[in-house]
């Protein structure tokens, strides 16, 4: 998959910003707050259907306008492709190829992409729902069926709350019947993928670091995969539940355990080696789309090299090569670590100059 031309128009603080983009690396400076990272932004929202820095919508309309807009050219498939995206605070439009689009939930998967951002380090520091969104994003854009099911399993989780402060004793199984194959379906997907993801990413983490840091991913339920009981289970802890007025039991309470020779990186690990652990894990998630989805999804890096040593960001350059298109935001001119077929973007005030 190749992105070739990225329109932005009164996105944050873009008036209108046309990009035409190298198949390979592409290099978008700029000083902070110049508009540079809204590109990575536009990119993963196109992707997602949401933003990485705001739940909000109206946040990305550009100040003293009253919509945004965004459109991406890309060939995949050897197949030319074009998607819009338009919201005025009321309204959104939605489009794939001349098909309208009711939400932006219908996006996700057409444009993949794996993003890399200072945030990140919510993700080895942060809470279990930091590492449960790190699994269900990746997933939702390469299994539809993923995406079925955990929007399934949170909706009906919903209802069976609402009857549990409304102490509905007598709806609670009709909702757990429910959220039964679901809850199923999302932990095998997130332990198979969490168990791919442990041979690359140690492999990453190795180029990265010059060293065998020793690597271990648990995926940690309050489950068994295919537990049986998982019925029984919420039935039990009705009584219980009903005091908490909330589900306590399923994958919405599961965590991703990270270990660094054998102790946990959340505890006992640098910044440098939290920071190298992040990127191993993104390029590894890089790794396990591509054989998902047959194609190279985008690769988005943000505040290239942050809190990484000299020779850890000439490691990472070296491992980019190895990948099809990336982007890359920085605020230091960062070209001649890169070969000639890099293009470069200055960003200031949302333009390119």
């Amino acid at each position: 998959m190749y992105l070739k031309h990225l329109i932005l128009r009164n996105f944050r603080n873009h008036k209108e910003t046309d990009f035409h983009f190298s198949a390979l690396v592409n290099l978008i400076y700029g000083n902070n707050g110049q508009g540079k990272t809204s590109v990575l932004e536009a990119i993963y929202f196109l992707s997602t259907g949401r933003s990485f820095r705001t739940h909000n919508l109206s946040d990305l309309i550009r100040e003293g306008q009253q919509y945004f807009y965004l459109e991406a050219h890309f060939v995949k498939d050897e197949l030319p492709q074009k998607l819009q995206v338009y919201y005025d605070q009321t309204t959104k439009r939605i489009q794939f190829n001349h098909t309208n689009y009711p939400t932006l939930t219908n996006i996700i998967g057409i444009l993949p992409s794996v993003l890399s951002h200072p945030n990140d380090l919510a993700l080895i520091i942060g809470t279990p729902h930091e590492r449960r969104r790190f699994l269900d994003i990746y997933l939702s854009q390469a299994d539809p069926l993923y995406l079925h099911h955990l929007s399934r399993y949170y909706k009906a989780m919903k209802q069976r709350n609402h009857a549990l402060r409304a102490q509905e004793i007598q709806t609670l199984s009709a909702w757990e019947q429910i959220m039964f194959p679901s809850a199923l379906y999302l932990i095998d997907k997130r332990i198979e993928l969490s168990s791919y993801l442990l041979d690359p990413a140690t492999k990453w983490l190795s180029l990265l670091s010059n060293k065998k840091d020793l690597l271990d991913i648990y995926y940690q339920s309050s489950l068994t995969k295919k537990d049986p009981s998982l019925l029984l289970k919420w039935e039990k802890n009705r009584h219980k539940d009903m005091l908490l007025k909330a589900t306590s039991l399923g994958p919405h309470r599961d965590d991703l355990l990270f270990l660094l020779s054998g102790k946990q990186a959340k505890n006992f690990s640098s910044e440098g080696q939290k920071r190298s652990l992040i990127y191993a894990l993104k390029l590894a998630q890089w790794n396990w789309m591509q054989q998902k989805i047959g194609y190279s999804p985008l690769l988005c890096i943000d505040d290239f090299g942050m809190q990484l040593d000299p020779e850890r960001q000439e490691n990472l350059v070296t491992c980019f090569s190895r990948f099809k298109q990336v982007f890359i935001c920085s605020a230091n001119v960062i070209k001649d670590k890169f070969a000639d077929t890099t293009r470069s973007f200055w960003i200031e005030q949302g333009a390119i100059l």
